[in-house]
C-alpha cells in the first residue's frame, strides 16, 4: 500500500455560494437586534443554515436581510428573484429543548444576503 498526499490550491467550487461563521453571526445578531427572536410563541428556536440558500417549500412567512434591512417577502420567495448566490437561516419553533420539526408551522425561512 502506499500513501500520498497532494496539496490543492482551488476552493472547491461550491465555496463562493457559502457563507462564513462569522458572517452567521453577523446576520442572527443583526436579527436579534430587530427583536426577530422576542415574538415567537414557542420556548426554543434552534436555527438552521448550511451556509447557502436553501429552497424550501413551506406555505408561510418568508423574510429576506439585506444588511440590515428585514423585510417580509409578499407572494411566493420563488417567484419574486433567483437566491442561488443568498445564503438562508431558518428558525424552528420548539416547546422541547430536545427535539424540533421543520414544519409549515414551526419554521420561518430567512433568505440572507
Amino acid at each position: 500500500m502506499t500513501v500520498t498526499s497532494d496539496k490543492v490550491d482551488r476552493k472547491p467550487a461550491q465555496y463562493d455560494r457559502l457563507m462564513t461563521a462569522d458572517e452567521f453571526f453577523l446576520k442572527v445578531e443583526t436579527l436579534n437586534n430587530q427583536h426577530f427572536f422576542t415574538t415567537s410563541r414557542y420556548a426554543y428556536m434552534p436555527l438552521h443554515s448550511s451556509g447557502e440558500y436553501e429552497n424550501t417549500s413551506y406555505d408561510g412567512p418568508y423574510f429576506i436581510l439585506e444588511g440590515t434591512e428585514l423585510k417580509q417577502l409578499q407572494t411566493s420567495h420563488s417567484l419574486d428573484k433567483d437566491y442561488r448566490n443568498y445564503g438562508s437561516i431558518q428558525v424552528i419553533g420548539s416547546n422541547s429543548s430536545g427535539s424540533y420539526q421543520t414544519s409549515e408551522g414551526t419554521t420561518e425561512s430567512i433568505i440572507i444576503r
